[in-house]
């Protein structure tokens, strides 16, 4: 119990003010963003967290201390085709419940997929064309999961 108190206070500890996050971050944020409204800053180990809307878009980015952009993360209303297609195809009777489309400073793209059948949830990641990179399987029940 301690240990999950002392977690939810560092969580919420870690919660900053956009006034103290340094200049050259906020210059990064509202150059590549600069339709971003209701922005929540955290401080990360990486440097700097946002939680903001792009349009009507719920968008998580990363910066390092020096302004540098990292990764944005960007939920989507649902997942392309080729997504929905690999999903169906890899996890019987599953269906897509939550599609995000992560974009890194290296140039790659991802989707994060979140999947449920009545047995099993799954976290998938793959790529644009709907290969499947990584799994993770949760039984429903609460029980072990399995990693692919």
């Amino acid at each position: 119990m301690k240990k999950i108190l002392l977690g939810a206070l560092l969580v919420i500890g870690s919660a900053i003010y956009a006034q103290d996050v340094p200049g050259s971050v906020m210059k990064s944020f509202k150059s590549k963003f600069p339709q971003a409204q209701e922005a929540e800053w955290n401080a990360s180990d990486a440097g700097y967290d946002v939680d903001f809307y792009d349009g009507p878009s719920a968008k998580f980015a990363s910066f390092d201390a020096n302004g540098n952009w990292i990764s944005t993360r960007t939920m989507l209303d649902s997942a392309p085709a080729a997504i929905t297609k690999a999903v169906s195809t890899n996890f019987k009777k599953a269906s897509v419940d939550a599609v995000a489309l992560v974009e890194s400073n290296d140039g790659s793209a991802i989707y994060e997929i979140s999947a449920s059948n009545d047995t099993n949830s799954y976290t998938i990641t793959a790529d644009q064309s709907g290969k499947i990179l990584s799994s993770e399987e949760f039984s429903n029940d609460g029980g072990e999961y399995n990693e692919e």
